[in-house]
């Protein structure tokens, strides 16, 4: 499983809370994210650690304005976007997804690590020998943990080439998985099938990619429009994506 909590730092950071109640969820968030660094070398100075995004809309019952968060860091060299619930300040909205990150991160895949150790049943069945020179989309559900359900692509086109979102439940999450541009759309549900299941660190997947750690010093981009809604129906633009 993830190595960002194989060390403790999660039951450290609930110590943390209990003992520094007045530290709020955006600094230990941010301990958090810094607490799981591979780099041995501190990120430039400009190089925000959590990086923040808002989206507003007016409440159609009540005529309120309301905010909605996203954050971005990295853990371990790898990209993360965690986006809140719409809140009426926001500040409220920023502390729903520092609240939404430490709930995931340092509360869900520390527990999915006590039950690995218990040797808790991690995969419906037993993976295939062989992965190599088999299509992963053959044996993707396959090879899905127990703890990851309801998986669907949702396919986006722009010019000739192809991208997919992987949208599943993990430990009742809601996660979206973004892969890169293809040539085709097979192409595309294989590459982001693999990112998952490398995400996962499920067996044979384990070095399907690698992580550069100098990405640290670069800000995180937004991923595409219409990225966390799974219900878009597809069209020519950049915005289009189907299932």
């Amino acid at each position: 499983l993830k190595h960002f909590v194989a060390n403790r730092r999660s039951a450290v950071l609930m110590t943390m809370a209990r003992e520094r109640s007045d530290q709020g969820s955006i600094s230990l968030l941010q301990e958090f994210v810094q607490s799981s660094r591979k780099s041995v070398q501190a990120p430039p100075p400009h190089r925000r650690v959590l990086q923040w995004n808002f989206d507003s809309r007016t409440d159609p019952v009540t005529a309120y304005i309301e905010f909605r968060a996203t954050v971005a860091f990295s853990l371990d060299g790898v990209p993360h976007h965690v986006l809140g619930a719409w809140k009426r300040a926001k500040k409220l909205a920023q502390r729903d997804a520092a609240e939404a990150s430490l709930g995931l991160f340092a509360g869900l895949w520390s527990q999915q690590l006590v039950d690995l150790k218990k040797g808790h049943v991690m995969h419906k069945k037993s993976l295939p020998s062989e992965v190599c020179g088999r299509s992963v989309l053959d044996t993707f559900d396959q090879a899905l943990p127990l703890f990851v359900d309801s998986p669907f692509f949702v396919l986006r086109r722009k010019g000739g080439s192809h991208q997919a979102v992987l949208h599943v439940q993990v430990m009742t999450v809601a996660h979206a998985f973004i892969g890169r541009p293809c040539v085709t759309e097979k192409g595309a549900k294989e590459d982001v099938a693999r990112r998952l299941l490398w995400y996962l660190q499920v067996p044979g997947f384990t070095d399907e990619f690698e992580v550069d750690i100098h990405r640290d010093a670069l800000d995180i981009p937004m991923p595409p429009p219409g990225w966390e809604n799974p219900d878009l129906n597809c069209s020519e633009d950049e915005r289009g994506w189907k299932t």
